[in-house]
């Protein structure tokens, strides 16, 4: 820890260094040179090597797992429905198409509009969404191997990604947030 706090404080030794050649860049050539980051390929190595480097990095994998998965199989099951409901061929991808897309956008409207995305921990949305995200996978296991009616497999595979949309909606804030805070290069 005392080794990332010392790399930290010649970081900003070096971002201070940086401004001062950023004003004789700017004034002089228009472009900048690439190589110049906001973090040192040293900071970075010694972050990445860190065991609360190493232990960010897996979290952040499994967050991946949990925030994009869901979403992208429930927006790409048109061709699933398509092939179990072919009576249904027109309406099914349409309605999962909006059961998955407009959710998101509603809820991080008023989740913006309201600032109750800001009073949140970052624990609780991360947490939260990613365990209703399991059960939410688990019931459609289920569902998928013991049921034979296509109106319960339809029913549940538009709630499924309803509810997975709601519950994405208050991790995806987090995520960009906690990503613009990781350092690379």
């Amino acid at each position: 820890m005392q080794q990332l706090q010392q790399l930290e404080q010649d970081t900003t030794n070096e971002h201070e260094s940086v401004e001062s050649e950023d004003n004789e860049w700017s004034s002089s050539s228009g472009s900048k040179e690439s190589g110049q980051f906001r973090f040192s390929e040293e900071v970075v190595l010694a972050f990445e090597s860190s065991t609360d480097g190493q232990g960010l990095s897996r979290c952040f994998f499994l967050l991946s797992l949990f925030y994009m998965w869901p979403y992208q199989t429930m927006a790409q099951t048109q061709n699933f429905l398509l092939e179990e409901f072919p009576e249904k061929a027109k309406e099914a991808g349409f309605v999962m198409m909006i059961c998955a897309t407009w959710p998101m956008f509603l809820t991080h409207t008023f989740l913006s509009v309201t600032g109750i995305s800001r009073r949140l921990s970052y624990a609780t949305k991360m947490t939260v969404p990613c365990i209703i995200v399991v059960f939410l996978a688990i019931y459609l296991v289920v569902v998928l191997k013991c049921s034979g009616s296509p109106g319960l497999l339809l029913n549940s595979l538009y709630s499924v990604a309803f509810l997975g949309s709601v519950a994405e909606s208050f991790v995806e804030p987090a995520v960009y947030d906690m990503a613009g805070l990781f350092p690379s290069t």
